[in-house]
């Protein structure tokens, strides 16, 4: 099980080393793509006005304040493990790849259509939107409609990292790297706080339906009749709701 956990990050740690050691073949991919993403976008400006709304989607404001309003849901749901690994994704997606921006000379494509200064490996809009997908597919996991919100999770990542490099706002590179990174932290954080995958969401729902569904405890006096005698003993219920069985005469009239 450890095994898919560090897959992930052990390809970003690959990435990486090829785009800082500026592998040639790599170069050459990326330039020959961001080249056809670019004749496309000026040819079709309705598709780059389409990926300029997308985009937006995935902006670290965007990311944070949807991962601190999971984490309050959770809070108020009660799933403390999950909401404290809400948070600690949310602040560290960030925290890594203006870490790697900061530190890693990659210059962006020239020429596109969204002009940005900053280096580019790992996208950051694309980390910041796989991360918040996986969260929910964690969080998920068990429910009936889990296989839907899984294709609805991919297709909003996969969007997200086409919008990217539609603008030419990254290298094809930088958006799997950005991909690959939240790959890797999102699972080793919900594995390193115990309680945050799906048992625990399932145990919390299953403890809310159990109280749902048992009946209150009555104080209403049950009273049988004693038929030797004519007369009504009384007595109340236990709690639960489950009621003793009336008083049966079995001896001989």
């Amino acid at each position: 099980m450890m095994v898919w956990r560090l897959a992930p990050g052990a390809a970003f740690l690959v990435v990486l080393g090829l785009v800082a050691g500026r592998w040639a073949p790599l170069d050459r991919a990326d330039r020959a793509a961001s080249a056809q993403v670019l004749a496309f976008g000026r040819e079709q400006p309705a598709w780059v006005t389409t990926m300029r709304l997308v985009t937006d989607a995935g902006a670290t404001i965007s990311f944070v304040a949807a991962g601190i309003t999971l984490a309050v849901v959770l809070v108020i749901l009660r799933a403390y493990a999950a909401a404290a690994a809400t948070a600690l994704v949310v602040a560290l997606v960030p925290v890594l790849w203006g870490v790697l921006h900061a530190t890693l000379h990659r210059p962006r494509p020239v020429d596109g259509f969204l002009t940005i200064e900053s280096n580019g490996f790992p996208s950051g809009h694309t980390a910041n939107a796989t991360a918040l997908v996986l969260l929910a597919v964690f969080l998920l996991r068990g429910r009936r409609w889990w296989a839907g919100a899984v294709a609805a999770a991919v297709l909003f990542a996969v969007l997200i990292g086409v919008s990217r490099v539609a603008l030419l706002a990254h290298w094809p590179s930088d958006v799997v790297g950005g991909w690959l990174l939240a790959l890797a932290v999102v699972p080793l954080v919900m594995w390193a706080v115990p309680g945050a995958g799906h048992a625990r969401m399932r145990s919390w729902t299953a403890r809310r339906s159990a109280r749902s569904s048992t009946p209150p405890s009555s104080s209403r006096v049950v009273r049988a009749t004693n038929p030797a005698t004519g007369t009504a003993s009384g007595h109340q219920p236990p709690r639960g709701g489950r009621t003793q069985v009336p008083y049966q005469y079995r001896g001989t009239l």
